[in-house]
Order: structure tokens, then sequence, then C-alpha cells
């Protein structure tokens, strides 16, 4: 599923919403956040983590704008590359390339 700043905005406030956003992404094998703002994506990440526990997430990111969203998942994963080493160095996994 692909959620763009806009609607992630709209989820974040309203209970009902929340609600059926987190049922939705739970039968998703990636929910993937374009356009947000470095807390919108830990607070995807923290909203699921609270919601359920018996569920993993991982995080994947290649930037600084990551590392909030790399610490708050379950897994995290930096990618080496342009913008430099801090998503690596708070992540649990490196990689040189995501395909």
């Amino acid at each position: 599923m692909i959620v763009q700043a806009e609607a992630l905005a709209l989820i974040s406030s309203d209970e009902n919403f929340r609600r059926n956003f987190i049922r939705i992404s739970k039968t998703c094998e990636a929910v993937i956040c374009c356009r947000v703002s470095p807390k919108q994506k830990a607070d995807v990440v923290r909203m699921i983590k609270l919601q359920d526990k018996s569920l993993l997430t991982m995080a994947v990111g290649d930037g600084n704008n990551d590392v909030s969203m790399i610490n708050e998942a379950h897994v995290g994963v930096g990618l080496y590359g342009n913008e430099g080493l801090r998503a690596v160095q708070a992540s649990d996994f490196a990689i040189p390339e995501f395909q």
C-alpha cells in the first residue's frame, strides 16, 4: 500500500480512519509512505507497533530523514547511498542497494 502525506495527515487526525488504516495495513506485505515528513514516518511505524504487539515492523531508509523511522521499527535497515551514512549508523542491518 502506498500512502501520501495528505492522506496520512487525515488518517492520523481521526480515530476511525486510523483504525481502518491499521486493519488494512495488516493485510499488506508493505506500507510505503511517500512525500511524508520524518515524524510521520516514525508515527506510522509506532501506530502499527502499538496497535498489535504480535506484529514485527521493519523500516528501510537511506538518509538522515529516515533515522527516527528506523529507530522506531523492530528491525531497521539502512541503505548506503548518496544521502550519507546516518541511516546506516542507526540501523540494525545495512545493505548497499535495495531491489
